[in-house]
């Protein structure tokens, strides 16, 4: 299911390795010296799964698994960032209306 690719679309692996991996490459390097103490990023279900993926260094098998569930419409994802490369997750798929 990870690297099933949709007809016309791409599969979470491609997404992840590509567009996903560049994005999360790019915020490491603006962070990287930055004082910055939010960032707010509005991103589709399966982009914050792929996300997730890179930022707490899931492995396929745990990817697989995560890809059953979606995150809930306008619900909210929270990070820290150590200053080394290293994100903690705070809370995943919270709604708070």
């Amino acid at each position: 299911r990870f690297s099933i690719e949709i007809p016309g679309g791409e599969s979470m692996k491609q997404m992840c390795e590509g567009r996903l991996l560049t994005f999360h490459q790019n915020l490491l390097n603006y962070l990287e010296g930055e004082s910055i103490k939010k960032i707010l990023v509005v991103s589709h279900g399966r982009a914050i799964q792929g996300m997730r993926y890179l930022m707490e260094k899931w492995d396929k098998d745990r990817m697989i698994r995560e890809l059953k569930s979606h995150p809930e419409n306008c619900s909210l994802t929270s990070y820290t960032f150590d200053g080394s490369k290293n994100f903690t997750l705070q809370f995943y798929n919270q709604v708070f209306y």
